[in-house]
């Protein structure tokens, strides 16, 4: 699978308009590297657990304490997202879930839109092709967090409380909802590299 690319879009749930970004990455690159291209292309900063879900399987990284137990747990054994490859997950046509922030509960869906044959050094790049939205702010309370956040400051300021006033100083004067540079996050994804394993070893999440 060295020379195959796969075009995917990642799609958030539970936010309309849509928030996504379409990929184009290396088939083989494993579920870690995945990861980390969608942190990227998205805009999430990697501050908290994941987990790709499929019908039958269930990819994070490993429990270092070894409390997976499958006496109280009706769930897939979790296997280590950094031993695992995109091409032996899925294939054209099919959909997975991936998870971000258990707490807040970021679900995406990740649709294989298409299998890309290339001899070209390409191959082995992640690369964005277009995106709509901009990402949620960390920790802004999930779905219901962040629709909350944009009716606070689509409201004028002498009608908010002291709590959506501190909350509207949170996110800042600068955020906006409807932002995406494709050249800052392709810029980003430059970064993007795989040693001779397809695993990631140049950091591009944040």
């Amino acid at each position: 699978m060295k020379n195959i690319r796969y075009q995917i879009k990642v799609t958030l749930k539970g936010i309309r308009p849509p928030i996504w970004r379409r990929l184009l990455l290396p088939a083989d690159c494993t579920m870690d590297a995945l990861h980390c291209a969608i942190q990227t292309s998205m805009g999430w900063c990697d501050e908290h657990l994941y987990a790709f879900r499929t019908q039958n399987r269930r990819i994070e990284i490993p429990d270092p304490d070894g409390m997976w137990d499958s006496s109280w747990s009706n769930s897939p054994k979790p296997e280590d997202s950094a031993a695992i490859r995109f091409s032996d997950v899925a294939k054209t046509g099919d959909k997975i879930t991936y998870e971000y922030d258990f707490g807040d509960g970021w679900e995406h869906t990740i649709l294989i839109e298409k299998t890309i044959k290339t001899d070209d050094i390409s191959a082995r790049k992640a690369e964005c092709l277009k995106g709509k939205r901009a990402c949620p702010p960390e920790d802004c309370g999930g779905p219901w967090g962040y629709q909350n956040l944009l009716e606070i400051l689509a409201m004028p300021e002498h009608k908010r409380g002291e709590n959506e006033k501190e909350f509207a100083a949170w996110i800042g004067h600068n955020w906006d909802a409807e932002d995406f540079d494709l050249n800052e996050v392709n810029q980003a994804l430059s970064k993007w590299k795989l040693d001779q394993n397809s695993y990631m070893y140049e950091g591009i999440c944040g």
